[in-house]
C-alpha cells in the first residue's frame, strides 16, 4: 500500500460551508486519490488547510497559501 500525504481541511461550524466542501470533494476525486483527506471543525470564520508528509517544497505551499488567501478575499472571507 502506497503512503499518501494527509490533507486536513479546517472548516467553520457552518452547515453551508460543510456542504460546499463535500460537493467540492465529490467533484474532485483526484484530491482523494493523491491525499488522505480529513475534514475537521474549527471556531474560526474561514477555511484553513494543513498538509503533512507532503513531497512538496515550502515554496509550493507558499504559492498555494497565496492562492487560498486570494480566493478567500474574493469571497469576502478574511485572510489568515
Amino acid at each position: 500500500m502506497e503512503s499518501k500525504p494527509i490533507f486536513v481541511m479546517k472548516v467553520p461550524e457552518i452547515p453551508e460551508m460543510w456542504a460546499t466542501v463535500r460537493r467540492y470533494l465529490e467533484k474532485t476525486p483526484e484530491l482523494t486519490e493523491d491525499y488522505h483527506v480529513i475534514i475537521v471543525s474549527h471556531s474560526k470564520d474561514d477555511i484553513e488547510f494543513e498538509c503533512f508528509n507532503s513531497p512538496y517544497t515550502p515554496e509550493e505551499f507558499t504559492r498555494l497559501q497565496d492562492l487560498i488567501d486570494k480566493i478567500n478575499k474574493e469571497n469576502g472571507i478574511k485572510e489568515n
